[in-house]
C-alpha cells in the first residue's frame, strides 16, 4: 500500500512538472513576442489620432473573479484608412481595482488627442504606447514556473544540458509560431486572398470562413470591427451560420 501512495505521489509530481514546464513555455514566448513587438514598434510611423471611446468594463476571469479592463478605441489616419485602434500597448492589462483601470481612461479622456504607432506592413495594428514592462514581466513569471520542473528534473539527476535544450526548443518554436501569426493577414493580402488594407468588409470575412481560413477570417473581422478574439471567432462563425442557411440547396 505505501507502494501505492509512494508511485502515486511520483506520478503528481511528474504531471505538476510538465503543467509548470507547459504554462513556462507559454509565458515566456508570449513576453518575447511582446518585446519583439515592443522593438518593432520603434519603427513605425507615428500618426495623430482621436480618442473616440474611454471606458472601464468589468469581466469576470481567473476563476470568476472580477476583474476591470480599460476600454480605449481611437481612429487615425494611415494608408488605406482611416481605421480604429483598440490596443493601448502589445499587451492588454486586467486590474483587480476599478480605480486603477480608471488611472488609464483618465489619461486617455474622449476627445483628446494621441499619437498613434501602426505597422506598415499591416496599418490596421496600432498601438499608444510600446509598453516593455508587460513582456519582462511574462518573462519572468514564466522563469518563475520553470523552478518546479528544474528541480524535479535534478531531483531525477536528468542531465541539465538536455533540459536546456528541451526548455529553450519549445521556447523558440512557439515564439516563432506567434510571431508568424501576428503577420498572418499580411501575408494573405500579399497571397492575393484578400483586398487592400482599408477596402475589405464583412463580405470577405464570409469568404475566408468558406474558404476554411478560419484563423485570418478571425483576425479581419477585429480589423474591421474590433473586440477581442472570442467576439471576433463568435461573430466570423455566426456570419458563416448565416451565409449558408441563405443559400439555396442544390
Amino acid at each position: 500500500m505505501t507502494e501505492i501512495f509512494q508511485n502515486a505521489g511520483i506520478l503528481f509530481i511528474g504531471f505538476f512538472a510538465l503543467v509548470m514546464l507547459l504554462l513556462g513555455v507559454i509565458l515566456i514566448s508570449l513576453g518575447l513576442f511582446t518585446l519583439q513587438r515592443h522593438k518593432a514598434a520603434a519603427r513605425w510611423p507615428q500618426v495623430p489620432g482621436v480618442i473616440e471611446v474611454s471606458e472601464v468594463t468589468a469581466k469576470r476571469h481567473f476563476e470568476n473573479n472580477l476583474m476591470y479592463q480599460p476600454v480605449i478605441r481611437y481612429r487615425y489616419g494611415a494608408p488605406g484608412g482611416p481605421y480604429t485602434g483598440e490596443k493601448i500597448a502589445n499587451t492588454g492589462k486586467l486590474y483587480a481595482k476599478e480605480k486603477e483601470a480608471r488611472k488609464i481612461t483618465t489619461r486617455y479622456s474622449v476627445g483628446s488627442m494621441v499619437m498613434v504607432r501602426y505597422n506598415p506592413v499591416d496599418p490596421s495594428e496600432a498601438v499608444l504606447e510600446r509598453g516593455a514592462f508587460g513582456g519582462i514581466w511574462l518573462v519572468c513569471f514564466g522563469l518563475l514556473c520553470w523552478t518546479v520542473p528544474v528541480a524535479s528534473g535534478i531531483a531525477a539527476e536528468f542531465p541539465w544540458q538536455i533540459m536546456a535544450a528541451i526548455f529553450a526548443g519549445l521556447v523558440l518554436v512557439l515564439t516563432v509560431l506567434m510571431l508568424k501569426s501576428g503577420s498572418s493577414l499580411a501575408r494573405a493580402r500579399s497571397r492575393g486572398l484578400l483586398p487592400p488594407t482599408g477596402s475589405c468588409s464583412d463580405a470577405d470575412v464570409m469568404a475566408l470562413m468558406a474558404r476554411g481560413e478560419k484563423r485570418i477570417a478571425f483576425r479581419l473581422y477585429r480589423e474591421l470591427h474590433g473586440g477581442d478574439l472570442k467576439e471576433a471567432r463568435e461573430a466570423a462563425e455566426r456570419l458563416h451560420h448565416d451565409a449558408r442557411s441563405h443559400t439555396p440547396a442544390t
